[in-house]
């Protein structure tokens, strides 16, 4: 069970939507062509939906996972702040990779409430 908390989503129109999808293919192929980057980044949005969430359990994961770590991770203000902080770009490919999810998953809500089911669905 997750908890969807961006609502920010559910206001745009369906061009934005696409627009923000292909600028987020476009970061993550960028960001991919770091091996680091790529053998961290998990993409795993855990039971929060929501940019800030997906940064502070990427630099959370990254950074050890200790009390101090925690901390830091909720005063992060930025995924490039995150990146500094691990050494590595992963946190940015992270949560590119987590909002990524959040905008197909709103698609498909979208077709889901239009009556239109996909293609592997009709067969």
């Amino acid at each position: 069970m997750a908890w969807n908390l961006r609502s920010d989503l559910a206001r745009l129109p369906d061009s934005e939507i696409a627009t923000r999808c292909e600028a987020l293919w476009r970061e993550i192929d960028t960001l991919g062509q770091d091996k680091r980057a790529r053998r961290h980044a998990s993409g795993t949005r855990g039971f929060l939906r929501h940019p800030r969430a997906y940064m502070f359990w990427g630099i959370f994961r990254l950074s050890g996972g200790g009390l101090l770590e925690a901390l830091v991770s909720a005063l992060v203000p930025s995924p490039k702040a995150g990146d500094k902080l691990t050494g590595t770009r992963a946190v940015s490919l992270h949560v590119a990779l987590c909002e990524l999810q959040d905008l197909i998953d709103e698609m498909k809500a979208r077709r889901s409430a239009r009556g239109e089911g996909d293609e592997q669905d009709r067969t």
